[in-house]
């Protein structure tokens, strides 16, 4: 990359200000003839248009100036894929309303999973506005932007510019991701011939990848999304320490769904993590042990006072196995019904094709020989005129009655979820699946919340990627709003999900005389089945527990023996979809002191997605971490 930009500068010159000319062919020409400067002049601006074509990065439309940046360089990874856009209003008097659609000349069938991607912003007078619109992990028919300014289409799109993103190092198809920072990047840490052959599979091909970002620290994603592509993000202890209170936020997010973070450096971690420690050892240096968090679902590691150079096999491995922890289970599937076996949202998929042949049936009797008979006995064939068309009309009012009364006009909802809830630090993070089922196609869409992933579950995804034709629209301006197409008519639509937010709901727990335990249910909806560890890991239970209720706990003979990194290990992927019957037989396993499982036959920590449903069936696993006061 550097050696391409040094070439780049050699063959344009240095530029101070987009569109101006250095090293101007004609700089010098007052003693040149009249036929000869045209010449000259001629031949500079065709040298002009590869510099623009390079460099121009905004694009100016009166008041208004929009550039168009990708942060990830590529649609490679499982995540989404970050657009940040910078919109300037020079207009002193007036705000401008501004929308930005890609691609800018979407053509319809085209074999692209989504047909547009949108967002409106209104821009105060003399204000610079900065947005971000983010892809699924699905494909898009080009990245650039048209603009719309108050309504108005604009001559000439904006193009995403992915240069200061980098250029990916390796294969990175259906290979470990890594994103890493210039700091790292400029250390050669994972370039190290011998750190590669360490990394390498079991085939003996390197199958990481990584990013080298050129952004600074202080312009990196504000959204955990931004991040959710990448299995791994290693940054210097000093760029952490540099970044802004939002960017280093944004990084939490994103371990806590199930990232992994390498700090090269000396670190302090926040005060809530500092307990769920644990070393990573080396085999020659014992002493000089890697700091490891765990931190939600993800983790941090830390070299502390260990120099990065000095890591070995052993430790180089075992980062590398995280790496392979925090990718998503990306499973194929050849059909809805395949989907639907593993996440049932309605009992049966398909058209009900015993009852409409039978209903057939009876029209052909109907209006064949009983029609034909009854109208000879009266001697009336002529009326074949209009009993024809009255029966087969009356037939299909009974088509429509047995589809509307077979299945009525309500959606139906599913959602299951796991959930952490970090009482200490008030963080709840989830993952899960959710189902949507409807009749008939909802107008308005489905609406989440901007920090929601969204992975969508597609029969023949990874087959040749262009089978579905849909013209799905996401619209970013008010929420993430999946507008058009993404649910239709008795079709079920399918996602994963994870989100981190901030919540307050917790269990509130109360000792009192004779060891008795009993606690009040905050969390928000009724408590089919508690298991509660206390300070020495003894299991306490309780069930059937309304919102809002105090219930005794039964002590039953049972300890903890759970750990730290169980969160990471036994929740993984889909593991834990298996795990609402398995936890009533063995809590235990998952357990440890302090902590507490909670199962709810509701979703309190998920949006609801689809507004209006009448059928929701929801259940929500809940893994609680509590302190309790002295």
């Amino acid at each position: 990359m550097e050696k391409r930009r040094e070439n780049t500068k050699v063959q344009y010159g240095e530029r101070k200000r987009p569109g101006i000319w250095f090293n101007c062919p004609f700089a010098s020409s007052r003693s040149l003839t009249l036929p000869v400067l045209y010449l000259r002049i001629l031949s500079a601006c065709l040298i002009t248009i590869p510099v623009v074509s390079v460099f121009a990065q905004t694009q100016h439309f009166n008041d208004i100036s929009v550039k168009v940046e990708s942060l990830s360089s590529g649609g490679f990874g499982s995540g989404y894929e970050e657009f940040r856009a910078t919109i300037v209003n020079r207009s002193r008097q007036n705000s401008h309303e501004v929308t930005l659609i890609a691609p800018a000349s979407p053509v319809r069938n085209s074999g692209s999973l989504i047909y547009e991607l949108k967002r409106t912003v209104v821009v105060a007078a003399s204000s610079t506005a900065q947005v971000s619109l983010l892809l699924p992990p699905l494909d898009l028919a080009g990245v650039d932007f048209a603009v719309i300014i108050d309504g108005q289409r604009q001559q000439g799109d904006v193009s995403a510019i992915s240069e200061r993103a980098g250029m990916w190092v390796g294969r990175v198809r259906n290979k470990i991701s890594l994103l890493v920072s210039q700091s790292v990047r400029r250390s050669r840490l994972i370039d190290e011939p011998q750190v590669e052959e360490w990394l390498k599979d079991s085939t003996g091909n390197l199958d990481v990848a990584y990013l080298p970002y050129e952004f600074p620290v202080n312009e990196w994603s504000t959204n955990w999304l931004g991040y959710s592509r990448f299995d791994g993000v290693l940054v210097s202890a000093d760029e952490l320490q540099a970044m802004p209170e939002s960017v280093r936020t944004a990084l939490w997010r994103y371990m806590e769904c199930g990232g992994s973070m390498f700090v090269l450096g000396s670190w302090v971690v926040p005060k809530e993590w500092q307990e769920r420690l644990e070393l990573i050892s080396s085999a020659a240096i014992p002493k000089k042990a890697l700091q490891t968090y765990y931190i939600g679902f993800g983790v941090l590691i830390v070299t502390g006072s260990v120099d990065p150079g000095q890591l070995d096999e052993i430790q180089w491995k075992k980062i590398k196995l995280h790496w392979e922890d925090s990718r998503p289970n990306d499973t194929y599937y050849r059909s809805i019904s395949d989907i639907n076996g593993v996440f049932s949202v309605i009992d049966r998929i398909g058209v009900p094709v015993r009852g409409l042949f039978i209903l057939m049936i009876l029209f052909v009797f109907v209006i064949g020989p009983v029609n034909l008979l009854w109208l000879a006995r009266r001697g009336r064939k002529i009326w074949l005129l209009w009993t024809v068309p009255a029966i087969s009309f009356v037939t299909c009012l009974a088509v429509s009655a047995f589809a509307f009364f077979g299945e009525g006009i309500s959606a139906t909802a599913r959602t299951d979820a796991l959930t952490i809830l970090d009482e200490v630090s008030h963080r709840a993070t989830t993952l899960g699946w959710m189902g949507f089922y409807s009749p008939v196609t909802p107008g308005e869409g489905l609406h989440f919340s901007y920090d929601t992933e969204l992975d969508p579950r597609l029969p023949g995804r990874w087959d040749l990627r262009g089978g579905d034709r849909s013209s799905r629209t996401l619209d970013w301006t008010n929420d993430q709003h999946l507008a058009s197409e993404w649910i239709t008519a008795r079709v079920p639509v399918y996602f994963k999900f994870r989100k981190s937010e901030m919540r307050r709901e917790r269990l509130t727990v109360r000792q009192g005389t004779n060891d008795s335990v009993s606690i009040v249910n905050g969390l928000g909806a009724a408590i089919r089945q508690l298991w509660w560890a206390d300070n020495s890991g003894n299991i306490y239970t309780a069930t059937n527990i309304p919102a809002g209720d105090e219930s005794k706990l039964t002590w039953v003979n049972l300890k903890a023996a759970g750990t730290e990194n169980n969160l990471r290990d036994v929740f993984k992927d889909d593991v834990w979809l298996g795990m609402f019957n398995s936890l009533e037989v063995n809590p235990r396993e998952a357990l440890m002191p302090n902590s507490y499982l909670a199962v709810l036959d509701a979703a309190p920590f998920v949006e609801e997605g689809l507004r209006g449903v009448k059928n929701r069936k929801a259940k929500t696993l809940v893994y609680g971490i509590q302190r309790l006061a002295p």
